[in-house]
């Protein structure tokens, strides 16, 4: 644990300046999002700044996309992610086939590893709440995760859940 743990700290220490440099050369969704580059649901700037590693980069359905070093120097750790992830996400949707009266592994064989998904790995940085941010929004612009399946693994929270009809 403690070497995965370094090695997303590396990951996370990369230099703005790297990360936009690489993200401007390939100029995809699955690149670098800087703090405050959206605006929330009160007009505010966002609080968190992200870069996506593409799965189809990862997993080699695409041609290999230049990363920031310490993405680069991991691809073995980010492939072992993807893999162990996709186990977890296999077992759900096995249930939810379950569920759906549907036969075992229909879900699943319409999001096969082997085929472009658009599926990212997201590495997210929020600041820290200041007192006087308190009621300024949410850290990042409301939305609905696309696909089937989000996968949230974090350590200090981080996602923020609107009930319907609820606007703070």
């Amino acid at each position: 644990m403690r070497r995965r743990t370094g090695k997303a700290v590396r990951c996370s220490n990369v230099s703005t300046e790297d990360v936009i440099s690489v993200s401007c050369a390939n100029n995809k969704y699955y690149r670098y999002k800087a703090q405050g580059a959206m605006k929330n649901e009160k007009g505010n700037p966002d609080r968190c700044q992200f870069f996506n590693v593409a799965q189809d980069d990862i997993l080699g359905n695409e041609a290999p996309h230049a990363n920031p070093k310490p993405v680069q120097d991991n691809r073995e750790t980010f492939l072992s992610f993807l893999r162990n992830a996709r186990c977890i996400i296999e077992l759900i949707l096995e249930i939810i086939d379950a569920k759906l009266g549907l036969i075992k592994g229909t879900l699943a064989s319409l999001q096969r590893q082997d085929r472009p998904s658009g599926s990212v790995i997201r590495m997210t940085r929020y600041s820290p709440w200041s007192p006087t941010e308190q009621n300024s929004g949410s850290a990042l612009v409301n939305h609905t995760d696309y696909g089937t399946i989000t996968m949230l693994c974090n350590i200090l929270g981080g996602l923020q859940i609107l009930p319907p009809g609820k606007s703070s």
